[in-house]
Protein backbone atom coordinates (compact mmCIF):
# COMPACT_ATOMS: atom_id res chain seq x y z
CA UNK A 1 0.00 0.00 0.00
CA UNK A 2 1.66 3.23 -0.93
CA UNK A 3 0.27 5.84 1.50
CA UNK A 4 1.06 9.66 0.21
CA UNK A 5 4.23 10.82 -0.10
CA UNK A 6 4.96 7.38 1.99
CA UNK A 7 6.62 4.51 0.48
CA UNK A 8 5.62 1.22 1.39
CA UNK A 9 9.72 0.00 2.95
CA UNK A 10 8.53 3.15 4.84
CA UNK A 11 6.31 1.09 7.00
CA UNK A 12 8.66 -2.24 7.02
CA UNK A 13 9.64 -2.86 10.70
CA UNK A 14 13.12 -1.57 11.13
CA UNK A 15 13.60 -2.55 14.81
CA UNK A 16 12.30 -6.30 15.11
CA UNK A 17 14.40 -9.25 15.14
CA UNK A 18 12.99 -12.13 12.51
CA UNK A 19 11.32 -14.15 14.93
CA UNK A 20 9.54 -10.70 16.76
CA UNK A 21 8.60 -10.19 13.12
CA UNK A 22 7.28 -13.27 12.71
CA UNK A 23 5.54 -13.43 16.00
CA UNK A 24 4.90 -9.70 17.21
CA UNK A 25 3.10 -10.88 19.98
CA UNK A 26 6.47 -11.47 21.91
CA UNK A 27 7.34 -8.04 21.52
CA UNK A 28 4.12 -6.47 23.14
CA UNK A 29 4.15 -9.14 25.95
CA UNK A 30 7.79 -8.19 26.30
CA UNK A 31 6.89 -4.29 26.48
CA UNK A 32 4.57 -4.84 29.67
CA UNK A 33 7.00 -7.00 31.32
CA UNK A 34 8.48 -3.62 32.08
CA UNK A 35 5.84 -2.35 33.90
CA UNK A 36 1.87 -2.49 33.35
CA UNK A 37 -0.19 0.45 31.75
CA UNK A 38 -0.60 2.73 34.85
CA UNK A 39 3.49 3.10 34.95
CA UNK A 40 4.21 2.78 31.34
CA UNK A 41 1.60 5.80 30.89
CA UNK A 42 3.10 7.73 33.87
CA UNK A 43 6.90 7.05 32.07
CA UNK A 44 5.30 8.84 28.55
CA UNK A 45 3.76 11.33 30.69
CA UNK A 46 7.24 12.58 32.25
CA UNK A 47 8.42 12.06 28.53
CA UNK A 48 6.02 14.64 27.68
CA UNK A 49 6.85 16.68 30.28
CA UNK A 50 10.43 16.99 29.33
CA UNK A 51 9.37 17.59 25.40
CA UNK A 52 7.19 20.41 26.52
CA UNK A 53 9.35 22.35 28.78
CA UNK A 54 12.91 24.27 28.86
CA UNK A 55 13.90 21.37 31.15
CA UNK A 56 16.12 18.38 30.10
CA UNK A 57 15.42 14.79 30.80
CA UNK A 58 19.08 13.69 32.75
CA UNK A 59 18.11 11.00 35.26
CA UNK A 60 20.69 11.77 38.21
CA UNK A 61 21.74 8.35 38.42
CA UNK A 62 21.78 7.18 35.27
CA UNK A 63 22.09 9.76 33.07
CA UNK A 64 19.98 9.84 29.22
CA UNK A 65 19.43 5.99 29.29
CA UNK A 66 16.29 5.46 30.60
CA UNK A 67 14.90 7.56 28.12
CA UNK A 68 16.97 5.96 25.18
CA UNK A 69 15.12 2.90 26.38
CA UNK A 70 11.59 4.15 26.38
CA UNK A 71 12.22 4.96 23.10
CA UNK A 72 13.16 2.44 22.15
CA UNK A 73 10.12 0.41 23.51
CA UNK A 74 8.09 2.46 22.08
CA UNK A 75 9.78 2.30 18.50
CA UNK A 76 9.65 -1.94 19.21
CA UNK A 77 6.19 -1.53 20.45
CA UNK A 78 4.44 0.41 17.21
CA UNK A 79 6.26 -1.81 15.29
CA UNK A 80 4.73 -4.97 16.88
CA UNK A 81 1.46 -3.83 17.02
CA UNK A 82 1.21 -2.32 13.48
CA UNK A 83 2.52 -6.02 12.32
CA UNK A 84 -0.84 -7.50 14.37
CA UNK A 85 -3.12 -5.54 12.84
CA UNK A 86 -1.76 -6.07 9.66
CA UNK A 87 -1.72 -9.86 10.17
CA UNK A 88 -5.27 -9.48 11.55
CA UNK A 89 -6.39 -7.64 8.59
CA UNK A 90 -4.93 -10.07 5.86
CA UNK A 91 -5.98 -13.08 7.57
CA UNK A 92 -10.05 -11.58 7.50
CA UNK A 93 -9.99 -12.48 11.16
CA UNK A 94 -13.82 -11.31 12.37
CA UNK A 95 -13.56 -9.66 15.93
CA UNK A 96 -13.22 -11.69 18.04
CA UNK A 97 -16.74 -11.79 19.83
CA UNK A 98 -16.93 -10.65 23.83
CA UNK A 99 -19.01 -13.12 25.32
CA UNK A 100 -21.63 -11.43 27.95
CA UNK A 101 -19.83 -10.08 30.61
CA UNK A 102 -16.31 -10.62 29.73
CA UNK A 103 -15.32 -7.08 29.43
CA UNK A 104 -17.09 -6.92 33.41
CA UNK A 105 -14.54 -9.88 34.40
CA UNK A 106 -12.18 -8.34 32.61
CA UNK A 107 -12.25 -4.70 34.64
CA UNK A 108 -12.95 -7.01 37.94
CA UNK A 109 -9.59 -9.51 37.32
CA UNK A 110 -7.58 -7.24 35.44
CA UNK A 111 -4.97 -4.60 37.70
CA UNK A 112 -5.40 -2.88 34.96
CA UNK A 113 -8.47 -1.94 32.30
CA UNK A 114 -8.62 0.90 29.93
CA UNK A 115 -11.31 3.26 30.92
CA UNK A 116 -10.97 5.78 28.32
CA UNK A 117 -12.88 2.90 25.60
CA UNK A 118 -16.24 2.76 23.68
CA UNK A 119 -17.62 -1.16 24.75
CA UNK A 120 -17.07 -1.24 20.80
CA UNK A 121 -13.40 -0.20 21.26
CA UNK A 122 -12.72 -2.10 24.56
CA UNK A 123 -14.56 -5.19 22.48
CA UNK A 124 -12.48 -4.69 19.28
CA UNK A 125 -8.34 -3.48 20.38
CA UNK A 126 -7.69 -3.61 16.55
CA UNK A 127 -10.29 -0.66 15.88
CA UNK A 128 -8.02 1.36 18.45
CA UNK A 129 -5.00 0.01 16.38
CA UNK A 130 -6.24 1.07 12.81
CA UNK A 131 -7.78 4.22 14.26
CA UNK A 132 -4.45 4.93 15.85
CA UNK A 133 -2.28 4.09 12.31
CA UNK A 134 -4.84 6.25 10.46
CA UNK A 135 -3.61 9.09 12.12
CA UNK A 136 0.11 7.94 12.24
CA UNK A 137 1.29 5.61 10.31
CA UNK A 138 4.56 3.73 11.18
CA UNK A 139 6.67 6.35 9.55
CA UNK A 140 4.94 9.44 11.19
CA UNK A 141 5.01 7.53 14.71
CA UNK A 142 8.76 6.79 14.06
CA UNK A 143 9.57 10.38 13.09
CA UNK A 144 7.78 11.80 15.88
CA UNK A 145 9.51 9.51 18.79
CA UNK A 146 12.82 10.80 17.37
CA UNK A 147 11.80 14.64 17.77
CA UNK A 148 10.93 13.91 21.38
CA UNK A 149 13.63 11.86 21.64
CA UNK A 150 15.76 15.10 20.79
CA UNK A 151 13.88 17.83 22.25
CA UNK A 152 13.84 15.89 25.37
CA UNK A 153 17.44 15.65 25.50
CA UNK A 154 17.99 19.07 24.01
CA UNK A 155 18.56 22.37 26.67
CA UNK A 156 15.40 24.20 24.50
CA UNK A 157 12.20 23.42 23.12
CA UNK A 158 11.85 23.88 19.78
CA UNK A 159 7.47 25.09 19.22
CA UNK A 160 8.66 24.99 15.25
CA UNK A 161 9.51 21.67 15.03
CA UNK A 162 6.94 19.78 17.26
CA UNK A 163 3.79 22.76 17.80
CA UNK A 164 1.95 22.20 21.37
CA UNK A 165 -1.08 20.82 19.85
CA UNK A 166 1.01 18.51 17.84
CA UNK A 167 1.90 16.97 21.04
CA UNK A 168 -0.98 16.89 22.70
CA UNK A 169 -2.01 15.10 19.37
CA UNK A 170 0.46 12.75 19.36
CA UNK A 171 0.56 11.87 23.13
CA UNK A 172 -2.91 10.74 22.97
CA UNK A 173 -1.98 8.61 19.97
CA UNK A 174 0.80 6.75 22.40
CA UNK A 175 -2.16 6.34 24.96
CA UNK A 176 -4.37 4.71 22.30
CA UNK A 177 -1.72 2.42 20.91
CA UNK A 178 -0.74 1.00 24.53
CA UNK A 179 -4.24 0.67 25.73
CA UNK A 180 -4.84 -0.80 22.62
CA UNK A 181 -1.62 -3.27 22.51
CA UNK A 182 -2.10 -4.12 26.42
CA UNK A 183 -6.04 -5.24 25.95
CA UNK A 184 -4.57 -7.30 22.22
CA UNK A 185 -1.48 -8.80 24.83
CA UNK A 186 -3.69 -9.90 27.81
CA UNK A 187 -6.24 -11.74 25.85
CA UNK A 188 -4.00 -13.28 23.26
CA UNK A 189 -0.91 -14.02 24.56
CA UNK A 190 -2.48 -17.40 27.30
CA UNK A 191 -0.89 -15.44 30.37
CA UNK A 192 -3.12 -12.50 31.50
CA UNK A 193 -1.94 -10.59 34.60
CA UNK A 194 -4.54 -10.87 36.96
CA UNK A 195 -5.02 -9.15 40.38
CA UNK A 196 -3.00 -10.48 42.76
Amino acid sequence: MYCGETAPWDHFPKNLRIGEFLDPLQVIVEFFSTGQPPEQLRKLEAWRYFVVEEEYYNDPKLGPEPLLLRYDLHLRLMEAAYLKLLKFKDDNIDTQSIQPGQLENERRMWPYFPADFSGEELSDPYAILEQSFDRYPPQAYRDNLHAWLHVALSTRTDFETLPPGEIMSFYENMRRLCNGAWLIRQRESGNAIMKS
